[in-house]
């Protein structure tokens, strides 16, 4: 829930370095997290973690993939940084790490054209956690062509990532796999 992912990370940044660290909206400079001195204080759950755990569906592999994503390390808005500096935050300045907002982000989606090829090389994807293009194309009953076309394509649209030869449903395209799959009548996970 938004509450479990705004402690995990408000931990994760505190034991980073042990210097306490402020998060804050990038577009608004209101804190994110709540500032604290210690790791052991439960963090309060802004908006941004309850649309993050929602959307992820406490998967905590996509989750951390959006907020790393959100990571920025100066605001989006002079307004932001002005807030801090009014608020007396200046010595924490350097410490201040600033995020996205949620309605800022863009989600991967699947092409409106996806039918059964581009279900079974994500199904395939999914099954094996990832595979080469030599083995999609010795498992997939299509030309090895259309499969180097695919592949692109769900790359192009955040989908899919490569790493050594091996593709694989990349963390924040997950959630859309995920949904396609199960609309398409495959059966899916708990996530």
């Amino acid at each position: 829930d938004g509450g479990s992912l705004a402690n995990y990370f408000q931990h994760q940044a505190q034991i980073s370095d042990g210097a306490p660290k402020r998060f804050r909206k990038a577009d608004n400079g209101e804190h994110l997290l709540s500032p604290t001195e210690s790791s052991d204080e439960p963090a309060e759950p802004n908006d941004f973690f309850l649309h993050l755990a929602a959307y992820s569906r406490g998967n905590l592999g996509v989750a951390r993939a959006y907020w790393r994503a959100g990571l920025r390390s100066e605001p989006e808005q002079p307004e932001a940084e002005k807030r801090e500096l009014d608020a007396g935050d200046s010595s924490t300045r350097a410490n201040t790490i600033w995020v996205a907002a949620w309605d800022q982000f863009r989600h991967p989606g699947i092409p409106e054209s996806a039918g059964w090829e581009e279900g079974w090389v994500l199904h395939s994807l999914l099954l094996h956690n990832g595979l080469s293009e030599h083995w999609l194309s010795r498992l997939l009953p299509f030309p090895f062509h259309r499969l180097t076309g695919i592949l692109t394509l769900l790359e192009s649209r955040g989908l899919l990532e490569q790493k050594d030869d091996v593709w694989r449903v990349s963390s924040r395209g997950y959630p859309a796999v995920r949904n396609f799959m199960q609309a398409s009548g495959y059966l899916t996970d708990a996530f």
